[in-house]
């Protein structure tokens, strides 16, 4: 009797006592990942302005937020540096490298250099995840994530900087899809909704922790190097991560899958069947390599592959909208960002709910 992946795993538990751990470590691993992916938010905040004492061009004595309406907030655009000064409730790349006026546009640029390095990964590394392994793709690309923020919190020049976002964005496109996938390739068709959900919990976690860790700590360098320090350990997961049994299957590796699903079975505590496994449905995988291409192969994949991107592109512009816009809204910058990043909890249940009662698409 052969058995397919999923037909194995309904044999020895499609979301058991493996799954679970697998999809908490994926979790534990997304969190100093997610950290770099808006903590520029507050990185790159503005504070607000006033006067030096004793100006004789700068006569304002009320202090002056970007965000507010004030008509004389661009004064300082007028007059030279040395008759202004921030009002240091906080630092920033703002402050520290003086992006306003003439120079305000690079600040707003960190974030779109960061973003379209996103883009490039998402293209590189998924490619490369399918040649040389999800499991190998995943640790690199996070772990160059975390080591390049971490180092980014002492440069000294903007476009450096600005440079090093790029690379922590173009390792953001591996890592995160990695993680995805590895927390869903172990998992059920039934659970793979649940299980692929569940780990955007961490994720909204973070996002909510970035919140706290901003409101105590005021210099953007420190908390730089905060948020990025846990993702220089990542490493110690790689022993207990194991590589995507069905990247296995489709590149020949028939033993090392069935290994895998012996390991899993017994952390389930489930007795394996003795019937060897056959992947019947991938062995054109199998005999020829997929590429980018294979995307626009059919009428039919090519129509699914752009409603996909048009799907997420506009899904990102509204999240990433709201998450870098609830700074702006006045109020409180702290309390802004955590409700916007609380509201997700709620939303991802109703996910899990809503993939589970309808069909995904339909759902989603």
């Amino acid at each position: 009797m052969t058995l397919s992946v999923d037909g194995f795993l309904a044999r020895i538990g499609s979301m058991g006592r493996f799954q679970w751990i697998l999809v908490s470590i994926v979790g534990i691993m997304l969190v100093p990942v997610t950290f770099q992916t808006l903590i520029m938010t507050f990185l790159g905040l503005e504070p607000p302005w006033r006067c030096v004492k004793n100006s004789t061009v700068c006569n304002f004595t009320q202090e002056f937020s970007p965000s507010g309406s004030d008509p004389n907030k661009n004064f300082r655009c007028n007059i030279d540096d040395n008759e202004w000064e921030f009002t240091n409730p906080y630092t920033s790349i703002i402050t520290e490298w003086r992006l306003v006026c003439r120079k305000s546009t690079l600040g707003f640029l960190t974030n779109s250099i960061m973003f379209f390095g996103w883009f490039i990964g998402n293209i590189v590394f998924g490619i490369l995840s399918d040649k040389y392994g999800r499991r190998k793709v995943l640790f690199v690309s996070s772990s160059l994530v975390c080591w390049v923020a971490f180092a980014s919190s002492f440069v000294p020049w903007y476009w450096l900087y600005a440079c090093m976002r790029f690379i922590i964005g173009f390792g953001l496109g591996g890592a995160i899809v990695c993680l995805f996938i590895m927390a869903t390739e172990y998992v059920g068709p039934d659970h793979r909704a649940m299980a692929g959900t569940f780990t955007w919990f961490f994720w909204t976690g973070a996002l909510m922790i970035i919140a706290l860790l901003a409101y105590l700590i005021r210099d953007w360098r420190k908390l730089s190097m905060v948020t990025s320090a846990p993702g220089l350990i990542l490493m110690v997961f790689w022993i207990v991560v194991p590589e995507s049994v069905r990247w296995l299957l489709t590149h020949g590796k028939k033993d090392e899958a069935e290994k895998l699903l012996r390991q899993v079975a017994k952390v389930n505590k489930k007795k394996i069947p003795d019937e060897g496994l056959v992947l019947q449905a991938d062995q054109k995988s199998v005999q020829r390599e997929a590429g980018f291409m294979d995307l626009f192969g059919t009428r039919a994949m090519t129509k699914k592959t752009v409603i996909s991107w048009i799907s997420w592109f506009v899904n990102a512009q509204v999240y990433f909208g709201v998450s870098l816009g609830s700074v702006m809204l006045g109020g409180n910058v702290y309390l802004n960002f955590f409700l916007t990043s609380l509201v997700e909890i709620p939303g991802n249940a109703f996910a899990i709910y809503s993939m589970n009662r309808f069909k995904t698409y339909t759902a989603c």
